[in-house]
């Protein structure tokens, strides 16, 4: 993979998280090659309606497609098999509920992001980074080739400040909520 070109970082936000891997990497799939490292990363879920980010980061593409231009041979930006960061979760008829209306870039790294508040202070409680919770996130755009043909457009996720929280995506809720209703048999019952 390409080094991330630090001319081409831009801050992304606020989006919502999902699939995010902060505190752990991705782990990798039975049919990842050998040499795949597990990576840190967040699917970035950007509404349509904030039109300010989705300029930027199309600024920050561009920039990045006009430098792999230069690095790589002429036909380096050519549509066959080139990969591009910024997708419509519409368009690719997700069927995750939270995608709806929503552009979406994945970020990812092999080193674990900083990660703070909005008051710019480090963030070390797990619970309050997840998928659903809503971020900005400092990325690098930039792009590669790799000697097995692939090319495109890459997105690494360098920070992350978490900007508020919503409902987490997993769908499995809190320990709290779940057990809210259960009614807890007495220890000093002699049949317990």
């Amino acid at each position: 993979m390409a080094k991330a070109e630090a001319s081409n970082k831009i801050i992304i936000g606020p989006f919502r998280a999902s699939y995010a891997f902060i505190w752990t990497p991705r782990p990798l799939k039975a049919d990842d090659p050998p040499d795949k490292k597990p990576m840190y990363g967040v699917k970035c879920l950007i509404p349509k309606t904030d039109t300010a980010t989705l300029a930027k980061l199309r600024a920050a593409i561009e920039t990045a497609r006009k430098l792999g231009l230069q690095k790589y041979e002429e036909g380096w930006g050519k549509k066959l098999n080139f990969k591009e960061p910024l997708r419509d979760a519409d368009a690719e008829e997700s069927e995750d509920p939270a995608d709806k209306g929503c552009m979406f870039v994945n970020a990812n790294s092999a080193l674990m992001p900083g990660i703070v508040d909005r008051a710019r202070q480090p963030i070390v409680d797990k619970t309050e980074i997840y998928s659903g919770v809503w971020l900005y996130a400092e990325i690098s755009v930039y792009p590669y080739k790799h000697k097995s043909g692939g090319r495109g457009i890459a997105v690494a996720l360098n920070h992350i400040m978490k900007y508020k929280d919503d409902e987490p995506l997993a769908g499995r809720g809190s320990a709290e909520d779940a057990f809210a209703t259960l009614e807890v048999a007495d220890t000093d019952d002699p049949d317990f």
